[in-house]
Formats: structure tokens, C-alpha cells, sequence
């Protein structure tokens, strides 16, 4: 019963929305969301890479001002 009502409150708020639209809002988030993953991987590899090697870069790193870690 619940996913009755579930499926057609979906169907009736995308009824009206093209569908090259939604295609376009499901490319930009996926593209972001991979983005933000691949960007967050890299950077706890550089921060694990210079801590390996018992470097201040790794503090620097994480409290630089284009970093989001140190805020």
C-alpha cells in the first residue's frame, strides 16, 4: 500500500519535467559527486604520502587556506 502511494506521488511530481532535463540534472550530479570523491581520494593520499615520510607538509596541508580540512 505504502509503495503504491510512493510510486505515484514519483510519477506525479516528475510528470511534468522532460526527460533531456532530468537526463542533464543526473549527468551534473554524478559528475560532481565524482568529482568530490576522486578530489577527497587524492587528497588523503598526498596528506598519508608526506605524514609516510614524516613531513610538516602534511599539517600544512590539511590547514592551508584553500583547504577545506582545517577549517
Amino acid at each position: 500500500m505504502a509503495s503504491e502511494l510512493a510510486a505515484k506521488v514519483a510519477h506525479r511530481s516528475l510528470a511534468g519535467v522532460p526527460r533531456w532535463k532530468l537526463r542533464n540534472y543526473v549527468l551534473v550530479t554524478g559528475g560532481y559527486w565524482a568529482f568530490t570523491l576522486a578530489d577527497g581520494a587524492l587528497r588523503m593520499l598526498v596528506l598519508l604520502h608526506f605524514h609516510r615520510l614524516d613531513s610538516p607538509v602534511a599539517v600544512r596541508f590539511c590547514s592551508s587556506p584553500t583547504s577545506s580540512w582545517g577549517s
